[in-house]
């Protein structure tokens, strides 16, 4: 018999969870890390490392990228703003 182990459980977890998650808001969480990780290191090297400007140019980047998107949404008339799609981007 095997043994649960705590990192067996978490994968367990995250599929039962990943399957609960609408692809379109796992896309924008994707992209609000890609362009969250963009704003990390453009922020990191503007301020020689600092750590709170690095987290600020992240939540940046993820942020302005969502309004980009949910901006874009806005104006197509089978599509909308979402404020779910810009929490799940930033």
């Amino acid at each position: 018999m095997r043994k649960l182990t705590p990192t067996f459980l978490l994968f367990i977890l995250t599929l039962h969870l990943y399957g609960q998650v609408e692809r379109d808001k796992a896309l924008h969480f994707l992209g609000g890390n890609l362009f969250g990780l963009a704003g990390a290191g453009i922020a990191k090297n503007a301020s020689d490392g600092n750590r709170v400007w690095t987290f600020v140019g992240a939540v940046a980047g993820s942020t302005l990228i969502g309004l980009a998107k949910e901006t874009v949404d806005a104006g197509q008339r089978e599509n909308g703003w979402d404020n779910d799609d810009l929490v799940a981007t930033i």
